[in-house]
């Protein structure tokens, strides 16, 4: 229950730090990870208690209510321990895309009135480049764990289905 609370603690002042404290800006999500790490570390302690359970279990009458009480707290403690700190983060880096955006259709608005009398804008190329760069943005992330950090956390997750099995196995011989 100690560490629990201490993981939750940890959680919530990166939350704080990701809501108020961080500069975030759209098209470099890299400058973030720090906050994908600090939210998947836990994960790995969790995921750890979290496969002992199995190991307690063996030769006991099996899985009754009462012991399906700690894997419940455990998986609820792991969501809570990856969610939390990305939570403020994830709000502000989408207040900013939805800001970047407006701004980006604003100039795109702007060009449009310049066009001639075919409907051809003054400037091709920054239209070219504003619609790229608003495609950009829209395809922007809006959490800061990228494809090496959802990896990681699928493999904690393996880490108690495999022990959960190994039990199963071990039950049968």
């Amino acid at each position: 229950v100690q560490t629990g609370s201490l993981l939750v603690v940890n959680a919530r002042l990166f939350a704080t730090l990701g809501r108020t404290a961080v500069r975030v800006e759209v098209l470099s999500p890299e400058r973030l990870r720090p906050f994908a790490t600090v939210a998947l570390r836990p994960m790995l302690l969790v995921m750890v208690l979290l496969a002992a359970y199995p190991l307690m279990l063996l030769g006991s009458d099996g899985c009754g209510a009462t012991s399906a009480i700690g894997p419940v707290a455990t998986t609820l403690l792991a969501l809570a321990a990856v969610w939390v700190p990305l939570r403020g983060l994830a709000g502000r880096i989408r207040a900013a895309r939805a800001s970047r955006l407006s701004q980006l259709d604003a100039a795109i608005a702007e060009l449009l009135q310049t066009a001639d009398g075919h409907g051809a804008p003054a400037d091709p190329q920054r239209l070219e480049a504003l619609v790229a760069l608003r495609a950009r943005v829209r395809a922007a992330p809006s959490i800061p764990i990228g494809l090496g950090g959802i990896g990681r956390a699928l493999a904690y997750l393996a880490l108690p289905v495999a022990t959960w099995g190994g039990k199963g196995f071990a039950e049968v011989l």
